[in-house]
């Protein structure tokens, strides 16, 4: 019986002893720091800056057009045969590809190679976040890792495909998407039907690519009271909460990515 016992144990030990090695392994890539940096000024020259809070509107030679959000940078590269068919981004923007038989149009973020050859899709790239988004409105798109990876991946997106990755962990990850609120910001329509205050800042933030944040003594945001309804077409952030704050009472700054509202 003696020897049963120590069999059974030492089997125990083996199986507790697998399963700690494979969480420690685990624990090792979830926690794994990326020493990739990208350069995006590196063998690229400023094609567009945006450091208003109206969206940019960029028409291409090609036909193609490309909508540059607030506090983004356009790249493309300083020796390129074909400029328009190659870019790098800094920030958040939208790019209406149309299908074309010459050269698929690629864009860089750090993160990303994104290549289409025809598609509507926006881009939150903003060099200084371990994470960047992209979405795609229509059309086909080929995102591939673009930096050194044990686990390099290459997702294709349609219509409501989206993927998001974050290098400081190594991972990219492919969801799908009601493609309603993208389609409005591509059309430039803001609306709010009777929308609580806190989601009507949570799509400005999305709408402007800015933080909001809301001061205010025992305040009861939840309130049917401080519901929005309201529609707003290609405003900038200023006009916006203009108009929004004569309607609710409260007083706001803006500070670069940073928007404080005040009751």
């Amino acid at each position: 019986m003696y020897k049963r016992f120590l069999l059974r144990n030492n089997h125990f030990l083996i199986i507790g002893g697998a399963l700690i090695l494979l969480v420690f392994i685990a624990s090792c890539h979830s926690h794994k720091k990326s020493t990739y940096s990208f350069d995006i000024t590196k063998n690229n020259t400023l094609l567009s800056k945006n450091d208003s809070s109206f969206r940019k509107v960029i028409l291409l030679s090609s036909g193609n057009v490309i909508i540059l959000n607030a506090r983004s940078k356009l790249y493309k590269p300083v020796n390129s045969q074909k400029p328009t068919h190659d870019f790098s981004l800094d920030g958040d923007a939208f790019f209406e590809i149309f299908p074309s038989k010459d050269t698929p149009i690629t864009v860089h973020t750090g993160m990303y190679h994104l290549i289409t050859s025809g598609s509507f899709f926006r881009v939150y790239a903003h060099q200084q976040n371990p994470g960047q988004t992209v979405k795609v409105l229509r059309g086909e798109l080929i995102a591939e890792k673009a930096y050194p990876s044990d686990f390099p991946d290459t997702e294709i997106l349609h219509a409501g495909d989206m993927v998001m990755i974050n290098n400081e962990i190594d991972l990219m990850e492919k969801e799908v998407f009601d493609t309603t609120d993208l389609a409005a910001w591509f059309h430039g329509n803001i609306v709010f039907n009777n929308t609580p205050f806190n989601s009507a800042m949570r799509k400005l933030e999305d709408w402007y690519d800015v933080e909001i944040e809301i001061n205010g003594h025992d305040l009861n945001l939840d309130d049917s009271s401080y519901n929005i309804t309201a529609s707003y077409h290609d405003l900038g952030l200023n006009a916006v909460l203009d108009s929004l704050s004569l309607q609710k009472k409260f007083h706001y700054t803006i500070e670069k990515d940073r928007t404080e509202i005040s009751f």
